[in-house]
């Protein structure tokens, strides 16, 4: 990326919506509107703009790729029968491309979406990619050759092969804490989404430091190290050897404790937050969209409360542009707030008729008026808006939700470290887990209720 497309974008990109195309194209459309004439085109800037910010290149290559390995691993899993400490052997690499490919694919949408330090974010990306690429690369030929890719130290190729792995491990992680960084500074996109972001994108870099805590070696490795014996070093269960009894899918164990859960739950943080802050703002849109004609939001705001006259509403002495016939005229009525589109047919006149804020679409019948009729007003239509379409509202579930995940993630990660399996917790873990979702509840709850 060169500094001039750096320059370009920053210019054609008003974080505001106040600078050149954004507010300033608003403006024109409003003059526009307001003297009859046609709103002109867009500037012809922005497509070059949008088209830039689409994807991050490596990432949306490396997504495709790891999409590809995941149905190559597939195919693996159904002709390949060997097993490794008691699961089949291409289920690893499986998990690792399936779980890469869904990270890339949300990073390569969002890095471009940076607009303070673009370049540092876009190199961020591309080492992200890269370092992804190698440890996904050494998990298959591992897999391939029939042995373990983490921990194992037990011949020269396979040591050569974990520090390879290690390395791209501190690049990711390290890159990934440069995305977050860059994320928590910028002002981009709407306040639900930005903390979905910064909070998945800060929780996924814990999930992957909490990856760290297999790394030590188990009692029973120590002894053969101290033996000058080849052994793994570091486990992913506690309290059992890893292998044995799994869940089905995860093969997560049920026997003991298993830190690949707050790992996993850490790092995909990236997308279920920021999913839940776009269905909440989708909710909001359809539930404005779903008020009653003429009680849209642009309708709204112009009308100003009760009894207000909305800029360019008001007819006096009206004459029904378009749909009088000749010599028809609306005499000592005044639209308040409202526009009567097409509500006159040949000879007929509207008397005494108050339509406060709202737009009356449907045409009367020839030679008919409608008189008295008076339809919803703005403080009506005011309270008819759910309380997910207000943004404040939006931004205080998306923080309770990530206050929850983190929390489970707590929770998980004590449980695993106490030796005990996920599907049996005890009379701790569930008070714990409780607690923590019936704190979420009345968190949810309070943000509901207030307004502001």
């Amino acid at each position: 990326m060169s500094s001039s497309s750096v320059i370009s974008e920053s210019a054609s990109t008003d974080p505001r919506g106040d600078g050149v195309g954004g507010g300033g194209g608003a403006a024109a459309a409003a003059g526009a509107a307001s003297s009859g004439r046609a709103a002109p085109s867009a500037a012809p800037t922005a497509a070059p703009s949008a088209a830039r910010r689409a994807l991050h290149g490596p990432l949306a290559a490396f997504s495709a790729a790891m999409g590809l390995l995941t149905l190559a691993t597939l195919i693996g899993l159904a002709a390949d029968d060997r097993l490794l400490a008691g699961a089949p052997i291409w289920l690893k690499p499986l998990h690792f491309a399936f779980s890469l490919a869904v990270y890339g694919a949300t990073l390569a949408w969002l890095i471009p979406r940076i607009r303070r330090f673009p370049r540092t974010a876009w190199w961020a990306g591309t080492m992200i990619a890269l370092s992804s690429l190698a440890e996904a690369v050494i998990i298959s030929v591992q897999a391939w050759r029939g042995t373990y890719s983490h921990f194992n130290q037990t011949t020269p190729v396979d040591t050569v092969y974990m520090n390879s792995m290690t390395v791209a491990v501190i690049v990711l992680w390290t890159s990934n804490l440069v995305a977050a960084v860059l994320v928590a500074r910028d002002g981009s996109h709407s306040r639900p989404l930005r903390w979905a972001i910064r909070l998945g994108l800060a929780l996924a870099v814990v999930g992957m430091a909490l990856g760290m805590l297999m790394n030590p070696p188990t009692p029973e490795q120590q002894r053969a190290l101290d033996a000058g014996l080849p052994t793994l070093v570091g486990a992913h269960n506690v309290g059992v050897a890893d292998g044995g009894a799994g869940m089905p899918l995860t093969n997560w164990s049920t026997e003991g404790g298993d830190l690949r859960i707050p790992h996993f739950l850490g790092i995909h943080a990236l997308q279920v937050l920021p999913a839940a802050a776009l269905l909440l703002g989708a909710a909001g849109r359809r539930r404005r969209g779903a008020r009653g004609p003429g009680e849209a939001d642009s309708a709204g705001r112009g009308s100003a409360g009760r009894g207000s006259m909305a800029r360019g509403s008001v007819e006096q002495g009206l004459v029904e542009r378009g749909s009088a016939g000749r010599g028809s005229a609306a005499q000592g009525s005044v639209a308040r707030g409202s526009v009567e589109r097409g509500s006159a047919a040949h000879g007929s006149a509207a008397h005494g008729s108050v339509a406060r804020g709202s737009v009356a679409r449907s045409s009367s019948a020839p030679g008919s008026a409608e008189q008295g009729s008076v339809a919803r007003s703005d403080v009506a239509a005011e309270k008819s808006v759910p309380r997910l379409a207000d943004e404040a509202v939006a931004t205080r579930l998306v923080i309770v939700l990530g206050s929850v995940w983190a929390g489970l993630m707590a929770v998980v990660t004590w449980q695993a470290l106490r030796g005990q399996a996920l599907v049996h917790p005890d009379a701790a873990t569930l008070a714990a887990t409780g607690l923590i979702l019936g704190a979420g509840a009345v968190a949810a709850a309070t943000s509901l209720r207030t307004r502001r």
